[in-house]
This record gives structure tokens, sequence and C-alpha cells, in this order.
């Protein structure tokens, strides 16, 4: 099975840059500020925070075809349920209009493009008698339930439960979205993706390709029964029991998502788990198999030591051990009159007397300022030859 770090490093991979998450902070803080203090708004909004992926650490970059990150903001106001959710969606879109160029009234939020990133600023209500909060619809002004911060605190203890793997783990499986679902379809993503994940996590104390591979297991074992009978799963949501998540999805994604889960765990097992599979399941920010690679530097390394192993071989002034990092090296040989010669190095033509052989290295980029850079030329036949290196 691949090696622990390969999952570490991919991990590394889809992660929002720093420059990202830091440009995100100060957009989302710059708008809060902005309604906060608002001459009229402020009058109007209770508290402002952050929700979604980027409050639950399960934000992952967006890939090429998904355009910008996609901010949420939950703007909890101080009307009822007795008043239109449509007149305070219009309130804000207005406010908000004050300020941002590209702003559009969605079903339940305002959307603002900027430079980079999308947000969705969202208008809440806080329930009568209830710790629960209400989202509107502009279709009809009514008011509906929701918990954005019931899903924080579940996503932060199931993490805690889980090793501080399951944000990691929702991390891989909405890559997986990403570079697997069709432009047709939409499989579960969001709260949906992260709910059916942890209720089929096994063993958070295993290494993460076991935990991947377990999890696509388990949910191919819940899933079958379901999709066996053309009825689609009921993922209920975790901060509201009696919600079903699965609402927002037909049948047919649903059985397109677990069919491509069992297509995927076939294949992990037909290749015993090899870099090039996990490669076509998760993308090519995993990274590709170096030991056959590395195999091979060692085999040239320790083949080029034969070669030199001979009586008159000065002892090199540097370690032994083989680089880490891989460089080519071109030779380019000229004659006595500065003629370009047909050599190479691998092959069994020698040089001969009076030859001047420049050494260029490709791939110099691994080289930082405090790199040293040795070489050493050996005759390796009995007659003397004298180079002039450049």
């Amino acid at each position: 099975m691949s090696k622990e770090n390969d999952f570490e490093t991919f991990l590394n991979n889809i992660e929002p840059s720093k420059t990202t998450k830091e440009y995100i902070s100060s957009v989302q803080n710059t708008l809060r500020n902005y309604l906060a203090n608002h001459q009229k708004y402020k009058d109007i909004v209770k508290e402002t925070f952050l929700t979604g992926s980027y409050a639950k650490h399960t934000c992952v970059r967006p890939s090429l075809y998904d355009g910008k990150p996609d901010v949420d903001i939950a703007v909890i106001t101080k009307y009822k349920n007795t008043d239109n959710s449509k007149d305070v969606l219009n309130e804000l879109f207005y406010v908000l209009k004050e300020k941002y160029d590209k702003v559009t009234k969605q079903s339940r939020s305002i959307g603002i493009e900027l430079s980079g990133i999308e947000i969705d600023v969202v208008p809440m209500i806080y329930k009568e008698n209830s710790d629960l909060l209400q989202i509107g619809n502009k279709i009809d002004g009514t008011w509906i339930d929701t918990n954005p911060k019931g899903h924080l605190n579940w996503c932060t203890q199931v993490n805690k439960d889980n090793n501080n793997k399951f944000v990691r783990i929702v991390k891989m499986m909405k890559w997986w979205r990403q570079n697997n679902c069709p432009t047709t379809l939409k499989y579960p993503k969001g709260i949906t993706l992260e709910k059916i994940i942890a209720d089929n996590l096994v063993n958070c104390n295993d290494k993460y390709e076991q935990i991947v591979y377990n999890t696509l297991i388990k949910i191919k074992n819940a899933f079958k029964p379901y999709i066996d009978i053309n009825i689609k799963p009921s993922v209920y949501d975790p901060g509201i029991s009696t919600n079903n998540l699965s609402d927002g999805y037909k049948f047919e994604e649903y059985k397109s998502f677990y069919n491509k889960i069992c297509r995927h765990i076939n294949l992990l097992e037909s290749t015993n788990f090899s870099n090039d599979s996990w490669r076509e399941i998760l993308g090519t920010e995993f990274p590709k198999d170096t030991s056959s690679a590395r195999n091979l530097i060692e085999s040239i390394y320790n083949n080029a030591l034969s070669i030199f192993n001979v009586s008159h071989k000065k002892e090199p002034c540097w370690d032994y051990t083989y680089p880490l990092n891989t460089l080519d090296v071109k030779v380019k040989c000229l004659d006595e009159y500065n003629n370009v010669i047909d050599y190479n190095p691998d092959g069994n033509n020698y040089l001969q007397k009076n030859i001047s052989v420049n050494f260029e290295v490709i791939g110099a980029n691994v080289f930082s300022n405090s790199s040293k850079v040795y070489w050493q030329v050996v005759n390796t036949r009995r007659r003397s030859t004298k180079c002039k290196l450049s």
C-alpha cells in the first residue's frame, strides 16, 4: 500500500494556500465589520459569524473547473418569523449593494462576487423559544429551521472523537468528489457528504490509506440495500435530527455516486493499492510512486562506483550517500579544433586526448544558494587521457 507521507503530500497539495486563507479572512472580517457599523443596519443585525467549510476547516482549494472559493457568512437579524423573509432578504441586498459592485439576490442568500472569491451572505432569525435559527426563502417569504452553529459544534466533536482525522478525510473525499462528479449530476456535498463520511468512518487510528479505503467499503455496504430497490439512502442532519439531507438530491445522483465508489474500490483492490490507482481516483495531486525511480538512481550510482573502482582514483571529498534530488547531466565534448564530438556518456565510445568537456546540469532549479556542487573525473583506461573541464 502507498506510504503515509504520500497522503500527507496529497493533503498539502489540496489545501487552500496561505495567501488564499489570509485573503478570505480579511474579506469576511471587512464585510462583517461593515454590517456591524452600518448607519442603519447596525440596529438590525444582532451578530454575524463565519459558517460552512471555512468555519469547519474542511475546505479544499477549488479545482480548475470549480471556480472561486465559496465563503458563507450568517447574519442574525432582529426580525421574527412573522416578518416576510423576502423583505428581509431585499433589505440586506440593498445594504450590501452600497459597498459591493457585483451583488445578486439568491433563493436564501445574497451573493457577492469579488476578485478570487464568492461570498454567500445569509440573513437569519432566531426561532422563538428555541436555540435554533431560521432561514428564509425569497419565493414564498416563509422561514425554515436551520442550525449552522450546531454543524460547527458537531464537526469539532466528531473530529476530536476520531483522532483529529475526520476533517482530513472529509478534505480527501471532497477532492474525490470534485474530480469524479459528472457535470450533469450532483453528488452529495457540504454537510451531506460530511455526515455520510461521519456515519461510515472506520478506525481513525489506522493510516490514511486504510481509513479512506475502509470508509468507502462501509459507504458501499450501507447504500447497497437502498440502491438495489431504487430508493435514496437517508442522511439525517446532525443539527436537526428530523431533517433528511437527501431530500435535496435525486436517486440517479445517489446511484451514480454509489457506482463510482464501487468502481474505485475494485480499482484499488485489482492494482494492489498502487499510487497510479490512487492518482486515477484522487487526481494528479496525489504523488507518483517514486520507489522505482529511487531504485534506478541507486542502481546507476552503484554502477558508477564499480566503474570508477580503480587503484589510482582519489577518494572524493563529498559524502558517498546518493542524493535525494534527481539530476540529469548533459555532456558536451569539443575536440582541439572546437568541433563538437558525438559522445554518449552511457555508451562505450571513450574520449581521446585533448578533449574539452562541458558538464551542464539539467534541472538546476533544485539547487539553493547554499548548495555545493562537486564532480570527479577518473580515467578508467590504462593509457593517459588529459581532459580540460569547463
